[in-house]
């Protein structure tokens, strides 16, 4: 079952990818850096919002072991008395928020993203019940036909000079089309309806889960948003697309894995030693993948910002360069919330968020006095002291030991030197006359990395299924 939900979960998401790789190469063309960062403020405003919607209410269906209609009602009840008092409130300080960034764009794009509070109570629930079922298929249907539509529309929108407010509206649109897709699609038995019965346990549940991802989000977008009332909107959308650019691995790989794992990890029965291991192999598994990715970004930032996004965005290679570092190190990390979510340790986690936070709030508040390099220096430090800290608790924990793990990472480091090898050649080039050799070059990194993988070292082409596609080609 976990193999045919990564095929719908990976399928889907590189489709998806590939579409909004266009739309991005398309938008960054026609929008300005002003207008990324007026978005950017607005987005993040409304995904804080919309952290207090979900409520782990989604988190509460996956851990539920049985369901009925009652528990699914409270669920949905409980989405709805929150989601939309807050998108009632967001209206009416929308204004205020434009006042205080200087543009009353920002306020109007809120007022659009608001919508998306209305709509996403009605997917949730039955997006999560096939989440906790491992039922990918219609999630994937779901979610390339968003893709789609919010593609589409954005470009369209963008093209007849609509600005930031083409990306709200696509928002909404694709989170429409969303809830009536992941309707259409699906074949649950379960029904559910509007309830004020059992809305204090979904609450209780929520409360610790909830409060944790609010807190996380704003420790993840504390310095954007500190850099859009310190710095220009400009700049703040240079910062985006150095995020963007190193985001683009979560879409590709993160992002596909990230729904399984919960569920994955909350199935396994063994003792928390096993668990340990568990949580190792999946790491390891996925730094197979970042360790090239965060060379690629780091050597060639620009020439990757070049490609992507045009000239106008080349200023953004100064801010990928540290993002990638700092990318690095949260990887080693990636899966440890999800492990202590699904083992019921919520306080713990939500304990460990909550200082992690505070760290990185601080650091935020300090760009209104240090230079952004200091700032960003920071963002890695944080990240590495991260790192630290989740391996002091997997040992207390989980008798996961620090050697053990670091092991772990060997061979997927040495795949990693193979890939900076190859691409060293990369310094000799002049990319502003000479963009092709730069890319030859990156190519061959890849080349080279993949032959490695599967001559030396087939652990993560076996793993993931691969191998027995690479056999059989050879095979014919």
């Amino acid at each position: 079952m976990i193999k045919t939900a990564l095929i719908y979960s990976f399928s889907s998401k590189y489709l998806s990818i590939s579409l909004q790789i266009v739309t991005t190469l398309v938008l960054a063309r026609i929008l300005t850096p002003e207008h990324i960062g007026l978005y950017t403020v607005a987005s993040i405003v409304t995904g804080f919002i919309q952290m207090f919607r979900d409520f782990g209410v989604s988190d509460y269906i996956i851990k539920t072991e049985k369901l009925d209609e009652s528990i699914l009602s409270a669920a949905f009840s409980t989405s709805i008395l929150i989601a939309w008092p807050l998108a009632l409130l967001l209206n009416f300080l929308s204004p205020l928020i434009g006042d205080f960034y200087g543009d009353e764009i920002v306020g109007h794009l809120i007022m659009i993203l608001s919508l998306n509070l209305f709509l996403a109570p009605f997917g949730s629930i039955q997006m999560a019940l096939m989440r906790k079922k491992l039922n990918y298929k219609p999630i994937s249907y779901s979610n390339i036909c968003n893709v789609i539509v919010n593609s589409s529309l954005s470009v369209l929108l963008a093209m007849n000079d609509c600005g930031a407010i083409s990306l709200a509206v696509s928002s909404v649109a694709g989170t429409l089309v969303t809830v009536i897709s992941i309707y259409y699609f699906s074949d649950s038995t379960l029904k559910f309806s509007f309830t004020f019965k059992g809305l204090k346990k979904v609450a209780v549940f929520g409360a610790n889960v909830g409060a944790g991802n609010i807190i996380n989000y704003i420790s993840h977008y504390s310095v954007d948003m500190c850099m859009g009332k310190s710095h220009s909107l400009s700049e703040l959308g240079q910062l985006s697309r150095g995020k963007s650019t190193v985001q683009l691995f979560s879409m590709m790989v993160t992002d596909a894995i990230m729904p399984l794992i919960s569920p994955y990890f909350a199935a396994q029965k063994q003792s928390l030693n096993t668990l340990g291991e568990i949580y190792t192999k999946t790491t390891k598994l996925y730094c197979y993948l970042v360790f090239p990715f965060t060379v690629g970004t780091l050597v060639a930032s620009d020439l990757i910002i070049l490609l992507l996004y045009g000239e106008q965005w080349l200023a953004a290679s100064f801010y990928l360069k540290y993002l990638s570092v700092a990318f690095l190190f949260s990887s080693f990390t990636v899966f440890f919330d999800q492990l202590l979510l699904s083992q019921g340790m919520v306080t713990y986690l939500l304990k460990f968020r909550v200082a992690m936070s505070v760290i990185r709030i601080i650091l935020a508040a300090s760009i209104f006095y240090f230079d952004i390099e200091v700032i960003l220096t920071g963002l890695v430090f944080v990240e590495a002291l991260r790192f630290i800290v989740v391996q002091i608790i997997m040992e207390l924990q989980f008798n996961l030991k620090f050697r053990f793990f670091v092991n772990n990472l060997i061979k997927p480091m040495l795949g990693g030197l193979v890939f900076t090898a190859a691409i060293l050649p990369y310094y000799l080039v002049d990319i502003s006359s000479d963009i092709f050799s730069g890319l030859l070059i990156l190519i061959a990194g890849v080349l080279a990395w993949s032959l490695y993988m599967i001559k030396f070292d087939n652990e993560f082409l076996y793993e993931t299924g691969l191998i027995q596609y690479i056999s059989k080609a050879n095979n014919d």
